[in-house]
């Protein structure tokens, strides 16, 4: 019970130091100063990103060799498109070019909008009709050519229906064309 009271103590305490003191003065106490006084004095080429030397643009490039040997500066000055290129860019270059290959085959293989549109149409047609519902869109489009606009649809009762139940049959088409007829855009046939 004692040690886990020191610890719970010894924790508490690093904590209230660390909080009191804040990361300034922790990088004080390493040695590490903040970055604003070598900002400063740092000579303005290192912060320019193109430079003309002898005719020729070079721009500022992280340097490959940076953490690997000693005394390697972070950034240095190449020949421009001679700069380096880490492995996570070059990966994200690779998807941007092949992305922008695809989007070019298909503005390439396209089809025109109003071509496109006619096709549509016309598949949209096609499919009312196979389900019974034919000339939904061309009467809507075109009102002067069909006497009705929207859909004209007629109940029928089932024919096949046991002659028992042909008396609610009857009943339940009247009652579905009645429903539909209040519909706006549906006009329902007599019998």
């Amino acid at each position: 019970m004692p040690n886990k009271l020191l610890r719970w103590g010894l924790l508490l305490i690093l904590a209230a130091a660390l909080i009191l003191s804040g990361c300034a003065t922790a990088k004080k106490w390493v040695g590490w100063e903040s970055g604003e006084e070598d900002d400063e004095m740092a000579p303005l080429e290192t912060k320019e990103e193109t430079v003309m030397i002898d005719g020729k643009p070079y721009v500022r490039s992280r340097n490959p060799y940076w953490l690997t040997y000693a005394d390697q500066p972070e950034y240095i000055y190449v020949e421009k498109g001679k700069e380096f290129v880490g492995v996570q860019q070059s990966i994200i270059n690779a998807i941007a070019k092949a992305v922008g290959k695809e989007k070019a085959k298909a503005m390439g293989k396209g089809i025109p909008p109003d071509k496109l549109q006619e096709v549509v149409r016309a598949e949209v047609e096609r499919i009312l009709r196979e389900q019974g519902l034919g000339g939904f869109l061309s009467s809507q489009g075109r009102a002067g050519t069909s006497p009705y606009v929207g859909r004209a649809v007629a109940v029928i009762p089932d024919l096949d229906t046991p002659t028992q139940y042909e008396g609610l049959n009857r009943t339940m088409a009247i009652a579905l064309g009645d429903n539909m007829a209040r519909s706006k855009d549906i006009k329902v046939s007599t019998q």
